[in-house]
């Protein structure tokens, strides 16, 4: 199954200064990405709350790919335009490539001039950067398709588990480099290392009723949010210290697993 979504497209971050400008804005050391790999970072505000979701790709020393929806790219830019005092570095879209998503994918048989990189974005699977004109077998899978597995497989995507009022680190470590320099948020993400763990967490749920994603209850007290649905199950970001069950209009919501300690 390769999955096109024709809402996303590449946008190249590119320049001298690029992996310096984005290792001092960014929740990831940019400089030790290696060429061929890929990983989440994120530009945080003051609070350490999540201003950017990106997954980048570092496709050449100076130069970096991320998939942007249409709606995505204008705020990107402005945020970076922020911290942009004269530094080597652009954001323009790429005219070469895109993106394919996989569940199943050999990286030795690719196409001339392809990547493959381990990607989590719909559950275990690859992202393929393909060449444009390159025959790739598959289909535009919807978006409950995607939602749906992605919550079998608890994998977080942004705007919904990566969210504005949620940090990094209540989702996971991926895309946080621990002990890097100064990037804004960096304190907040630092005393929370430091004392053990985040205030909240993602976790698989089932639901005893159909429901939309929004505010969980327990006790008749704010507990957490329902962020993605798909059926009768979901994912939640919930308190870290609350093990369930929750309410939502009537119904129920039951941790699947709980890993906490």
């Amino acid at each position: 199954m390769h999955v096109f979504d024709p809402d996303h497209r590449l946008y190249a971050l590119q320049g001298a200064d690029a992996a310096e400008f984005l290792n001092r804005l960014l929740t990831l050391d940019t400089r030790a990405l290696a060429v061929g790999s890929a990983s989440r970072a994120f530009l945080l505000d003051a609070r350490g709350r999540i201003v950017l979701a990106l997954r980048l790709f570092r496709v050449a020393e100076d130069a970096f790919w991320t998939d942007l929806a249409a709606h995505e790219v204008e705020h990107t830019r402005d945020r970076f335009d922020m911290f942009h005092f004269g530094e080597r570095f652009a954001v323009a879209p790429v005219d070469t490539h895109h993106l394919v998503w996989t569940s199943t994918a050999d990286p030795t048989r690719m196409p001339e001039g392809s990547w493959a990189v381990p990607s989590d974005r719909c559950g275990p699977g690859w992202d393929l950067y393909v060449p444009h004109g390159t025959p790739v077998p598959g289909e535009a899978a919807d978006t409950p398709w995607r939602t749906a597995r992605r919550v079998r497989f608890g994998s977080p995507a942004w705007p919904f588990e990566y969210r504005s009022d949620a940090t990094p680190l209540d989702v996971g470590l991926d895309g946080v480099t621990e002990g890097k320099g100064c990037y804004p948020g960096q304190e907040v993400i630092e005393r929370t290392l430091a004392l053990g763990r985040p205030s909240r967490r993602v976790v698989r749920v089932t639901l005893s009723a159909p429901l939309a994603p929004g505010p969980l209850l327990q006790d008749e007290k704010p507990a957490g949010e329902l962020t993605s649905v798909a059926g009768l199950h979901g994912l939640a970001l919930i308190k870290y210290t609350r093990a369930g069950p929750f309410t939502r209009e009537g119904a129920t919501v039951t941790i699947v697993e709980d890993d906490a300690s």
